[in-house]
């Protein structure tokens, strides 16, 4: 008879060789960031040209922070266990918990300038960086400022509605179906 298996808050924590090794990861890729914003102002370019790189960058700086944690933590961290035996979670949800949420995106790109050319009030006009454009720098276990906050539920509305879209669409597929094959 095999024993109960349960994550909790425990499981939360890296070690901290990970959180150092997250924190130059997400440095990095803000230097990276500033670089390209500073390339394309000095080359007069457009921000959409831009723009893509700056995500890609971005979302490689949450995917490089989750390997790097899973490879510093043991199976005797219940987390990575539900995760390696494939019975729930990746190692996104692995980056999210303990190393940072990451950049969030609305319609595939970074959150867009608003009417007034900011996302939030706290930024100036046409501001181009990370945290003005929706990048979640803190973990889940670190908690969220209210900015990151804010992004985050932008985000995650847009998944709530596409999942809402999704049913009703596939619902109306397999009823016409159904009678077709009535």
């Amino acid at each position: 008879q095999g024993s109960s298996f349960s994550v909790g808050a425990a499981d939360m924590f890296a070690d901290e060789k990970s959180e150092k090794e997250v924190e130059k990861i997400i440095e990095n890729a803000r230097t990276k960031v500033n670089q390209i914003i500073t390339i394309g102002k000095n080359n007069n370019l457009e921000p959409s040209t831009y723009e893509g790189k700056i995500n890609q960058v971005l979302n490689n700086a949450v995917s490089q922070s989750g390997r790097e944690i899973e490879k510093n933590t043991t199976l005797k961290n219940n987390i990575r266990t539900t995760v390696t035996s494939g019975s729930k979670g990746s190692i996104l949800n692995i980056a999210q918990v303990m190393g940072c949420v990451g950049q969030q995106n609305v319609a595939g790109k970074r959150v867009a300038l608003g009417y007034t050319n900011r996302v939030l009030p706290h930024f100036e006009e046409d501001d181009m960086s990370p945290d003005a454009r929706g990048f979640v720098e803190n973990s889940y276990k670190k908690g969220l400022t209210p900015n990151e906050f804010f992004y985050h539920a932008m985000g995650g509305r847009e998944g709530v509605i596409d999942t809402a879209c999704k049913t009703s669409e596939s619902g109306y597929i397999q009823r016409r179906l159904v009678k077709a094959m009535e």
